[in-house]
C-alpha cells in the first residue's frame, strides 16, 4: 500500500498492483510518496528549531526583564513588579516549549527523513536503469521495495502532509550519464551552498557569544573600578544571555553540519572524477558507481540522524 495526499491532507492508500489502472507510472507514485514524506521531515524539523528558538528567546527575554525590573527607580515600583511577573512567566515557559524539541520528536523527525531519503535513493537508482531494475520487472521491484521501506514509519502517517500538484519532479534521467548531471552534481552544489550559507550563521552566532563575553567583561570592570551598582546587575544577565547563545548553537551542530555537508560534497566529486578518469563501459562499473553515490548520500544522512540523537541535540 501507498499513502498519496490529497489537497485536504487525508491518505489515500493505493496498490502498487493496480499502477496501470491510474493515470500514473510506478517513478510517478514513487517520487509523490517520496515528497509526502520529505515535506513530512521538513515540518517535523521546523517543530524542532521552533521549540529551541522559542527557549533561547524565552531565557534571554526573562533574563533581560527581570534585570529591567530591579533597576526600575522609587517612581515605578507597579511597572517593576509587572515586569518581575513577565519575566517569571517567560523563564517558567521556556522550560515546556523544550518538549517539542524532546528525544523522542528528535526520533520522529529522523525517521520520516530516513524513510524520505530511502526512497529518493531507489527513485534515482531506478531512473538511472541500474542494478536491480535493469529488469523488465523494474516497475515492480520499486512498487516493492518502496512499499517495504515506508511501511516502516507507517506509524507517523498522522503527521504526513500534502503535496500540491505542482510539486518538484526530479530532473530528465534516463541513464548514469544523465544521473551524474541531474542527481550527483546537483546533489554536490546543494551541499556546497548549504555549507556556505551554514558558515555564515556559524559566524553570526559565534559573534553574538563574543561580543556579550566582551560586555559581561566590561560590566565587571566598570562595576569594580567606577561601583556602578546597575552596571553590576547587568553581569549574571548578559552571561546568562550568552550561555543560552552557546547552548542553542551547540544544539544547532553548526560545526558538525558544515564539516559533513562539505566532506559528502567532496566524496561525490570524487567518485565522478574517478568514473571520468576509468571510463567504464561495462554495465556492473555504472551499477557500481550508482551505488556507490547513493550510499555517500545516505552515510551523511544517517551520520547526521547519528549525531542529533545524542543527548545535546535536544533530548
Amino acid at each position: 500500500m501507498m499513502a498519496i495526499m490529497t489537497g485536504r491532507g487525508a491518505v489515500i492508500c493505493k496498490d502498487w498492483r493496480v499502477a496501470d489502472a491510474v493515470d500514473e507510472s510506478a517513478g510517478q507514485m514513487a517520487w509523490r510518496q517520496q515528497r509526502v514524506w520529505s515535506l513530512t521531515a521538513d515540518a517535523l524539523k521546523a517543530r524542532l528549531t521552533t521549540a529551541r528558538l522559542s527557549a533561547l528567546v524565552l531565557t534571554i527575554a526573562g533574563a533581560v526583564l527581570a534585570t529591567v525590573a530591579g533597576q526600575v527607580g522609587p517612581g515605578g515600583p507597579a511597572v517593576g513588579k509587572w515586569l518581575a511577573a513577565v519575566a517569571a512567566m517567560a523563564v517558567g515557559v521556556a522550560p515546556f516549549t523544550l518538549r517539542g524539541a524532546s528525544s523522542k520528536a528528535v526520533q520522529k523527525w529522523s525517521r520520516a527523513r530516513a524513510a524520505s531519503e530511502a526512497v529518493k535513493a531507489e527513485i534515482y537508482t531506478y531512473m538511472a536503469g541500474v542494478g536491480h531494475y535493469r529488469g523488465p520487472d523494474r516497475d515492480t521491484q520499486l512498487g516493492d521495495r518502496v512499499h517495504s521501506l515506508t511501511q516502516e514509519v507507517t506509524d507517523l502517517l498522522r503527521y504526513t502532509r500534502p503535496i500540491s500538484a505542482d510539486t518538484w519532479k526530479p530532473g530528465p534521467i534516463h541513464d548514469v550519464s544523465t544521473y551524474v548531471e541531474h542527481r550527483v552534481s546537483r546533489q554536490s552544489q546543494w551541499y556546497g551552498d548549504k555549507a556556505r550559507a551554514l558558515e555564515r550563521r556559524r559566524r553570526i552566532v559565534q559573534g553574538v557569544g563574543l561580543a556579550l563575553s566582551i560586555i559581561v567583561v566590561v560590566l565587571g570592570a566598570v562595576s569594580l573600578k567606577a561601583g556602578v551598582g546597575r552596571a553590576t546587575a547587568w553581569v549574571p544577565t548578559t552571561a546568562t544571555v550568552a550561555a543560552a547563545v552557546a547552548a542553542y548553537a551547540a544544539w544547532a551542530r553548526y560545526e558538525y553540519q558544515l564539516n559533513a555537508y562539505l566532506r559528502t560534497a567532496d566524496a561525490l566529486d570524487w567518485a565522478v572524477t574517478r568514473r571520468e578518469q576509468l571510463k567504464p563501459t561495462d554495465a556492473a562499473a555504472d551499477d557500481d558507481f550508482v551505488a556507490e553515490c547513493e550510499r555517500i548520500i545516505s552515510d551523511e544522512n544517517k551520520d547526521w540522524v547519528t549525531e542529533w540523537a545524542r543527548p545535546e541535540s535536544g533530548s
